[in-house]
């Protein structure tokens, strides 16, 4: 049963309150659930209570007293108790978006934020019976640097794709330069033999198609990375033009983290260390995006396009791809660059992901 978020509702701010949203989802056939809804308040049991434990068990490898659920039922409680197990079962670049499904998995390729919470309304009117995963940035974490260049990251998550499916054909997509690096993936993949069924591009070029951000001083750059992370977390807020220029770095993300919070996109204990290297992803990424130059693949490119999209010139995204692939499909979707994932526009755009995925599906069930 689907729902439309009402007043007060927090979505994932974490891979582990992701993936724990994905059980109670799951479980109570019923979406989307907040992390601070209450387990019985949604209609839990007992026996929903056993496969929720059973169902953490199976996903991170750790089981929790049942009495965990009876001190705060929520998605948040208990996503706090999983992080105290610094040892635990989490994958460092594979996220499970939707493991149910006999079909071959579709892979989501993070874009400049580095996370894949971007894809979660998308990704449900794909199917129940099609796995999804999402590709996620190293560097998210303090110890851990974010590669610099596209070509690498794409050689990087080639290794962790075929962890889980070792042949190929693979299905791709990407949003904004998620999709560039679903690009080069297919690329790197083609070039060892492999075949790519599905490369799916959401509203995605190339530097070459006169979106640079060389110019953009570091005011500038801080607005796109604010707006930029509130749309990956699917947040409804309308961003506030705010001057950084009096500011020093530390200042300006410190007031970034505050207005994150106030929303609900960062958890609350987030701390200027943790928007310090959202923000590291962010310009390493844009980085990387600018300075990759792409050669003509051979193969099949599904280009969906937003109605108002960044580039404002339509034609020329469509001359840029088709100078790349000699077969390239095209669909106009509703929204704009950061709306074209967000409910209705989802629901529109996911039905026809879901008609190309179908199609390529079918060919490889023949």
């Amino acid at each position: 049963m689907s729902k439309t978020p009402g007043e007060g509702f927090i979505g994932p701010r974490d891979e582990i309150e992701f993936r724990l949203t994905r059980i109670w989802e799951n479980i109570f056939d019923n979406h989307p659930i907040s992390v601070t809804d209450n387990f019985f308040d949604l209609g839990g049991h007992s026996l929903l209570a056993v496969c929720l434990m059973a169902g953490i068990q199976r996903g991170f490898g750790r089981s929790l007293p049942l009495t965990a659920l009876f001190e705060e039922p929520t998605i948040a409680h208990l996503a706090g108790l999983l992080r105290q197990y610094k040892d635990g079962r989490l994958p460092s670049s594979l996220v499970e978006i939707h493991s149910e499904g006999s079909k071959t998995p579709f892979f989501w390729v993070h874009p400049a934020g580095g996370t894949v919470f971007c894809y979660a309304d998308l990704s449900r009117y794909l199917g129940s019976d099609q796995p999804v995963y999402g590709l996620q940035v190293l560097g998210l974490q303090e110890q851990c640097e974010p590669l610099t260049r596209i070509e690498e990251m794409a050689s990087y998550y080639i290794q962790e794709l075929r962890i889980l499916q070792p042949e190929g054909p693979y299905l791709l997509g990407g949003w904004s330069s998620g999709g560039v690096v679903a690009f080069e993936i297919a690329q790197q993949l083609n070039a060892c033999g492999q075949d790519v069924g599905l490369l799916a591009l959401l509203d995605s070029y190339t530097c070459d198609s006169g979106n640079t951000f060389e110019t953009f001083n570091d005011s500038a750059m801080l607005t796109l990375f604010f707006k930029h992370l509130l749309a990956s977390f699917n947040s409804q807020l309308t961003l506030v033009n705010h001057d950084f220029s009096e500011h020093t770095l530390d200042e300006r993300l410190v007031y970034i983290l505050q207005q994150a919070k106030k929303v609900n996109v960062l958890l609350p204990d987030a701390d200027v260390a943790s928007i310090h290297c959202l923000f590291k992803v962010f310009r390493a990424n844009l980085a990387a995006w600018q300075r990759y130059k792409p050669q003509p693949l051979s193969g099949k490119i599904t280009l969906f396009q937003a109605e108002r999209s960044l580039t404002k010139d339509l034609q020329n995204a469509e001359a840029q791809w088709r100078s790349l692939s000699s077969d390239l499909e095209i669909h106009v979707v509703p929204g704009d660059h950061y709306t074209m994932l967000r409910q209705d526009n989802a629901k529109i755009l996911g039905g026809q992901l879901r008609a190309c995925l179908d199609s390529v599906q079918r060919s490889i069930s023949q």
